[in-house]
C-alpha cells in the first residue's frame, strides 16, 4: 500500500521550519560562545546590516550576557507566516519566529528570534531580522519580547534589542 500526501496547511507534518530556525539558533550560540562579531553580522540580513548600527549592538550583547553559556532550548513558540501577496506583485515570503530560553553559569535568559527565509522581490531581507534577549531577572508580565510593552507597532524591532527594566 502507498500512501501520497500534500501539505494543504501550515501546519504540515513535514513542515522543517522548526529545523531551520533551531540551525539558526545553534549557530547564534556559536557566535556568542566565540564572540565572533563578523560571524553574528553574517546570520543578519544585508537590510538590518545596512540600516542598524550592529557593531555597536554586538558589543553591547556581548556584554550583556553574563557567564559560559551551559545550555540552550526551544520553548516552544514558534511562527511561520507566509504567503503570496494577491495584488499583483506576485511577492511571495515566509518569516520564522521563535523563543528560546539560554541558561548560562551566572543566569537565565529568554531570547526571540525572527528570521526571513523567503522573500521574492526583496532578497536584502532574507537573514535574522530580529534577535531579543532578556534576562530572567529583568522577565515580568508587561516586559515583553522586542520591546513592544504589548505595542503592535513596536513588535518587528530591527536588529538586536537587549530588554532590561531601567
Amino acid at each position: 500500500m502507498a500512501v501520497f500526501s500534500s501539505c494543504f496547511s501550515r501546519n504540515c507534518i513535514f513542515n522543517d521550519d522548526d529545523k531551520v530556525i533551531d540551525q539558526t539558533f545553534v549557530k547564534i550560540i556559536q557566535v556568542i560562545k566565540n564572540r565572533d562579531k563578523n560571524g553574528f553580522k553574517r546570520l543578519f540580513s544585508k537590510q538590518v546590516s545596512q540600516t542598524v548600527n550592529l557593531e555597536d549592538q554586538i558589543d553591547f550583547l556581548f556584554g550583556f550576557i553574563q557567564g559560559e553559556i551551559e545550555t540552550w532550548e526551544g520553548t516552544g513558540a514558534l511562527t511561520a507566516p507566509e504567503g503570496r501577496n494577491d495584488d499583483g506583485s506576485g511577492r511571495v515570503w515566509k518569516v520564522i519566529s521563535k523563543t528560546y530560553d539560554i541558561k548560562t553559569s551566572k543566569q537565565k535568559y529568554h531570547v526571540a528570534i525572527q528570521k526571513v527565509i523567503k522573500h521574492s522581490q526583496k532578497p536584502e531581507l532574507i537573514g535574522v531580522s530580529s534577535f531579543c534577549i532578556i534576562s530572567e531577572n529583568d522577565w515580568n508580565s508587561i516586559l515583553n519580547y522586542w520591546g513592544d510593552l504589548g505595542k503592535e507597532e513596536n513588535f518587528e524591532t530591527l536588529g538586536i534589542v537587549v530588554d532590561f527594566n531601567r
